[in-house]
Formats: structure tokens, C-alpha cells, sequence
């Protein structure tokens, strides 16, 4: 990944003339860092396409409704295992 984003900023650089070195790159990698922190590759990619609202699942799992019968609802997992710590289960 690095070495691929190296040729194209290398092509780009020789392209409008300048001959960039391993030294000049590491600065411009470094200019890079201080501007835009980390996890900045320079690339202007698209962010990936997300679903549509519409075609989230809704609703609860058959375990969480199976959950919400037996321990009420809005009971946390730590109500949970007290309930099983309780009856002896666990």
C-alpha cells in the first residue's frame, strides 16, 4: 500500500517536473501526518456505499424476545445473571 501510494505521488511529481527523492517523500509523507493526522492515506476515494434506511432489519431476535419474557423488559444482562445465580443455574 505504501509503495503503490510512493509510484503514484512519484508520477504525480514527475508529471508537473520535479524528480521527488526518498528524502523529499518522506517530507511530503510527513507534511501529510502533521496537516491531516493519522490514518490520512491522500487518496480521494468515495467512502463506501452504506444500505438504505429502508433495508435495516427491524425488530427484535427470537433470543431477545425470548429474553424479554423471561427476566421483563428492559432487564440488562447483569439482571440476567443474577436471575440464573439465583435459581441456581449457573
Amino acid at each position: 500500500m505504501i509503495i503503490k501510494n510512493f509510484l503514484l505521488l512519484r508520477k504525480k511529481v514527475s508529471l508537473i517536473g520535479n524528480d521527488l527523492g526518498e528524502e523529499g517523500y518522506d517530507r511530503m509523507k510527513d507534511d501529510r501526518l502533521v496537516k491531516y493526522g493519522i490514518g490520512h492515506d491522500g487518496s480521494d476515494s468515495k467512502p463506501s456505499i452504506k444500505r438504505a434506511p429502508e433495508t435495516k432489519v427491524k425488530g427484535k431476535t427470537p433470543l431477545q424476545k425470548e429474553t424479554e419474557k423471561k427476566y421483563g423488559k428492559g432487564a440488562t444482562a447483569m439482571d440476567v445473571v443474577k436471575a440464573k445465580i439465583k435459581a441456581g443455574k449457573l
